[in-house]
């Protein structure tokens, strides 16, 4: 396996951006996939929007929007979401939760400074979960964490 401190020093690295922001067709369906596959919990919601985390930590916000086309990616605004966990272990504790719950996996990759596990929310929105480097620890957890 390649280490990725061989090339990038990821303590240095930014950690998070801030929440993002994701427009929905069907602001349930998306919110309770969220909820139940990474483990966020939900911080606030209303009838157009649910702002979701971990912990006390806000990670992301569903817009509600039912005219957006389906099927067109593009139109949630976003390429694909990241979720950083805490350590490798914590990412190998995530991949049994999603075989167990029988969420399928569009992809993993190793790209050097981060491994990464991909799939798709109901709306094809691609989401990547990903370790934080080893020597980073506080990170926020997602409720499917040990």
């Amino acid at each position: 396996m390649t280490n990725a401190t061989d090339f990038f020093d990821m303590s240095t690295a930014p950690m998070r951006i801030g929440k993002v922001r994701l427009k929905v067709r069907d602001l349930d369906t998306v919110s309770n996939f969220y909820q139940a596959v990474l483990g966020l919990n939900v911080m606030e919601k209303d009838d157009r929007e649910a702002t979701l985390g971990a912990g006390r930590t806000p990670l992301m916000v569903l817009e509600a929007d039912p005219t957006l086309a389906p099927g067109d990616r593009r139109q949630a605004g976003l390429f694909h979401t990241a979720f950083l966990m805490p350590a490798r272990a914590d990412l190998a504790h995530w991949v049994g939760h999603i075989a167990e719950q029988r969420v399928r996996l569009q992809g993993a990759s190793d790209h050097i400074v981060s491994e990464a596990f991909y799939l798709a929310d109901p709306e094809g929105t691609a989401s990547r979960s990903m370790p934080t480097a080893p020597s980073r620890s506080g990170a926020a957890r997602t409720a499917t964490s040990r």
